[in-house]
């Protein structure tokens, strides 16, 4: 992770510091966890208070998600975190956030020809951070900027209901459709319906529930025809096209289902339980076939092809498109280059498809033995750090948002960001075991997340466990 290496400067400044009269700052080297990671920083003591040099701030603060800068201009320095700008003035209690005034306990200062500067009082004034002194541990314990976690809809209770206190059971994915009355809509795959979840009202968009099985769940069907009376068995997934159709992937069904114009439809061709859909460029829909272990395409036209990957056969293997190998895929994600992003979720690993060839983006792939000790499996893990070191563990939904690719890393409990431009996957949300809790992004928790849709710089899960839609905000501030 970036903060493995914040700041190791040379070791002589602290000597420095020490030959020097106790007037002068002491500056040492001290652990401080960061995000629940431990990191050593360099630091100096001030009156009590934690001062870090301004490049070790921009460090500490900055990540995929809220981005920092800073610098030293004349006697002032500056740091931008986020949308918060904060302008120190050597040697002066007075700190300008975003242009106001705030005293502060402590002054910025120069110490061995660097600029410190007060951690806490960063940290108090960045929204969605935090910051505290673990007195078993003796520890700074810091938390940067992170999104915040609430519950777009449903109640955290399996079942069926619409209105303002709605219920789902086992909500898939989520993604949007313009029309008149249309929200987000959310694949409510145990109750085999298509809901819409519109100023704070959900109803029913496509689909019917005729019949309950013993533990009351619904039963899964198949049916053309007008949106109130279509039935669908286990959908996962859908996309819009270009013409406001919309496609679902309807997975025990096998088939990829088009809804247009107030009508269900079918694809004439045989899937074998389809999970994710995703649009690309020139108007083609991208569907992982899952137990296929394939990707295949659908041409405007409707005509079927396959993309990457032999048909029925799954393991792990690099290579040209028809040589590769998946396990499972459930995610899918095209970028506008034309790459295809796969969550190759019985492998573990996130795959990309360019140029006809197919390789391990991100993620470790490692052969284990399953729990009885019987059979060689793939196994998942948890690791944040370089694409190559990365570690995952079912990973299922994709999303695309500005330079990162967004991850809902199921079995983890969490939802992850990959970094283009830096090359890392870092968690967004999520502590990592399974609960239904909300909060900066540190502190939540969910439930097997299977699903993620961005619209503008708000995330949507679909947090299947705990059967409600959540809400990641803001993105990229």
């Amino acid at each position: 992770m970036r903060k493995k290496r914040i700041v190791e400067k040379i070791f002589c400044v602290v000597m420095v510091f020490a030959l020097v009269g106790a007037t002068v700052p002491q500056v040492q080297t001290m652990e401080i966890m960061i995000n629940g990671e431990e990191t050593r920083i360099l630091a100096a003591l001030v009156e009590g208070r934690t001062l870090v040099d301004i490049g070790t701030a921009v460090s500490i603060f900055d990540n995929p998600n809220t981005r920092a800068y800073g610098g030293v201009v004349g006697d002032r320095a500056h740091l931008s975190v986020g949308a918060t700008h904060f302008e120190f003035l050597l040697s002066s209690n007075t700190i300008f956030v975003n242009g106001a005034a705030v005293i502060s306990d402590v002054a910025a200062q120069m110490v061995a020809g660097s600029v410190f500067v007060p951690l806490r009082f960063i940290t108090e004034h960045l929204p969605r951070a935090a910051i505290d002194w673990d007195a078993v541990l003796e520890v700074v314990i810091l938390n940067t900027p992170a999104p915040y976690v609430s519950t777009f809809a449903g109640l955290g209770a399996h079942g069926y209901a619409a209105g303002a206190d709605a219920l789902f059971n086992m909500p898939n994915s989520v993604f949007s459709s313009e029309g008149e009355g249309r929200g987000l809509l959310v694949v409510d795959s145990y109750n085999n319906l298509i809901r819409n979840v519109y100023n704070g009202e959900t109803s029913r968009f496509a689909g019917d529930i005729i019949a309950l099985d013993d533990f009351g769940f619904s039963l899964g069907f198949f049916h053309d025809g007008d949106l109130e009376y279509a039935l669908f068995s286990r959908p996962a997934d859908g996309a819009v096209g270009a013409d406001g159709s919309i496609f679902i992937a309807d997975s025990a069904n096998h088939a990829v289902r088009v809804i247009y114009d107030g009508y269900v439809s079918t694809i004439e061709h045989e899937f074998n339980f389809p999970t994710a859909l995703a649009f690309g460029p020139c108007g083609y829909l991208f569907v992982a076939d899952t137990l296929n272990h394939v990707i295949k395409s659908v041409s405007p036209d409707g005509d079927v092809a396959l993309v990457a990957g032999i048909l029925g056969s799954y393991g792990y293997l690099n290579g040209t498109a028809r040589e590769a190998l998946f396990d499972a895929p459930m995610g899918i994600a095209v970028a506008r280059d034309g790459t295809i992003f796969v969550a190759d979720t019985g492998n573990h690993v996130i795959r990309a498809i360019h140029g006809g060839i197919v390789t391990t983006f991100a993620g470790t792939f490692t052969i284990g033995l399953d729990r009885y000790g019987w059979d060689e499996i793939p196994l998942g893990g948890f690791a944040d750090g370089a694409l190559n070191q990365a570690e995952f563990n079912h990973p299922m939904g994709l999303a695309l948002f500005e330079n990162t690719l967004i991850v809902a890393d199921s079995a983890n409990q969490r939802v992850r960001q990959i970094c283009f431009e830096r090359s890392i996957v870092h968690t967004l949300a999520g502590i990592g075991y399974a609960d239904y809790v909300g909060g900066n992004g540190w502190e939540a928790a969910f439930h097997l997340p299977m699903g993620v849709y961005v619209k503008g710089n708000t995330l949507f899960v679909a947090d299947t466990g705990n059967n409600v839609v959540r809400k990641i905000f803001p993105l990229g501030e």
